[in-house]
């Protein structure tokens, strides 16, 4: 089994790395339901994979981003430095990280990929062989292989240590998640229910409008989520962070009065995204005007 593995992994990498747009091709019409149009891109996936391919793919300053460490001298630039979590530290290698001066609540991360999170709430209970097993196995995974996404490519991949952010209520931590086009925020979802089996996903317009939408990700909260006090606020910083791009979303938390930067995401589930109803795919897509891109690619 592990064989078949390693050679699914294989193909992977070749595919990815020497046939992307292929690739990307036979991986949208699995995952989507209906073949890649990169000719006229018209569905919001649709965009993201051609901005994929097209733009993002070796533009450094998105690479800046989409690194998690990087991108904290990115926000600073431009104005909202005050947005960042305490970074408590960084390291290039598992063993170089001092347990026994973390603090009691912590989270570490890896910057070059997603979803390599590590989240301790009680240093006393935590298992740290299990964590530095998985840091070093994601520390030699190369990131964007599994769905050729070609921008992670040639991210110095780094362990990061940040500030464990507490809940104001109680509640599990929500994140606001902006969807952007140059600098104008266009859609919001928000997670809730922290991240385990009563973790939710809903879309709500930027003047907190439920929309009955689901990516394919996760369940519907339904219209129950309360419109944060700091919504206008997180859209000012949206609108700031996103000014230079033509689709990313903003990441944010809100807790204890206070908002707090997440990361810059600049293809959402690797633009695989199946919308139910299919047809807000194409409706979210109309939201998102990247004709000046388009045109600029045909004058090349």
């Amino acid at each position: 089994m592990k064989a078949l593995k390693n050679i699914e992994n294989g193909v992977r990498a070749v595919l990815s790395k020497h046939f992307p747009v292929f690739f990307t091709r036979v991986l949208y019409n699995h995952f989507v339901g209906h073949s890649l149009n990169l000719d006229k891109p018209e569905a919001f996936t649709e965009k993201i994979q051609w901005l994929k391919l097209y733009r993002y793919t070796g533009n450094e300053t998105v690479q800046n981003c989409i690194d998690k460490y990087e991108v904290r001298k990115y926000v600073s630039s431009h104005g909202c430095g005050e947005l960042l979590n305490d970074l408590i530290g960084v390291w290039e290698c598992v063993d170089d990280i001092d347990w026994e001066s973390l603090p009691e609540k912590f989270v570490l991360k890896c910057n070059h990929g997603c979803a390599y999170n590590i989240i301790c709430t009680d240093k006393k209970h935590f298992d740290i062989e299990l964590a530095k097993r998985k840091l070093n196995k994601w520390m030699h995974e190369e990131y964007g292989l599994k769905y050729a996404e070609t921008v992670y490519f040639g991210i110095k991949p780094r362990i990061i240590c940040e500030k464990y952010i507490e809940t104001s209520d109680g509640h599990d931590l929500r994140d606001y998640k902006i969807f952007c086009c140059y600098g104008e925020p266009k859609l919001v979802y928000v997670i809730t229910g922290g991240h385990g089996k009563d973790e939710c996903l809903d879309y709500y317009t930027i003047n907190w409008e439920w929309i009955s939408v689901n990516n394919g990700t996760l369940p519907n909260a339904g219209n129950s989520v309360e419109k944060p006090k700091k919504l206008d606020e997180m859209l000012g910083y949206a609108r700031k962070l996103s000014s230079e791009f033509p689709i990313v979303r903003v990441d944010l938390y809100c807790e204890q009065e206070k908002i707090i930067f997440g990361e810059l995401t600049f293809l959402p589930t690797a633009g695989f995204s199946h919308y139910e109803p299919a047809k807000y795919d194409y409706e979210f897509g109309k939201m998102f005007d990247i004709s000046k891109e388009l045109i600029a690619s045909q004058r090349q």
